[in-house]
C-alpha cells in the first residue's frame, strides 16, 4: 500500500538514498532539510502524511523536537513517526517511544523500515 512520507534529514546524500529507496517502493516522498523546513509544512496543512520519517541531529529543529511539536498541534491525529539517528541519546529514544514514535539507528537495514511501514497483519507469516 502506497504512504506518503514526509522525509526529513540535513545530510543530502542520505535523504537523497532513502527518497529513492522510499520510492522504489511506491512510495510518495516529500522532503525536507531539517525539523524546521518539515514542521512548517505539517503547519500549512495542504498535504497529509502517513508517516513522518525524522534524523535525531539537525540544524534549527531536531527530530525530538519536531515529534513534539507534532504532537501538541496534531488535532486529528498525528501522521507515525520514525526517529532515526546513530547516536541516539538514551533519554531520547526513551522519551520518543513514549510520545508513540518507531525508532531506527542508522545505518538500519531496509526490512526495518518496510516492517515498519507496512507491519504484517495478525496471523500473517512475515516470510
Amino acid at each position: 500500500m502506497r504512504k506518503k512520507i514526509l522525509l526529513a534529514e540535513d545530510n543530502h546524500a542520505v535523504l537523497a538514498g532513502t527518497t529513492q529507496l522510499l520510492r522504489s517502493y511506491g512510495h510518495e516522498v516529500s522532503e525536507a532539510v531539517n525539523g524546521y523546513v518539515a514542521c512548517q509544512i505539517l503547519s500549512s496543512g495542504l498535504q497529509d502524511f502517513d508517516f513522518v520519517m525524522s534524523d535525531y541531529r539537525m540544524p534549527q529543529m531536531n527530530g525530538l523536537e519536531l515529534l513534539i511539536l507534532l504532537m501538541e498541534n496534531s488535532r486529528s491525529g498525528a501522521p507515525r513517526f520514525i526517529l532515526v539517528s546513530s547516536d541516539l541519546p538514551p533519554h531520547v529514544r526513551t522519551e520518543a517511544i513514549s510520545l508513540g514514535a518507531h525508532v531506527l539507528s542508522k545505518p538500519y537495514s531496509e526490512e526495518k523500515l518496510l516492517e515498519i511501514l507496512h507491519p504484517p497483519v495478525a496471523g500473517q507469516s512475515t516470510r
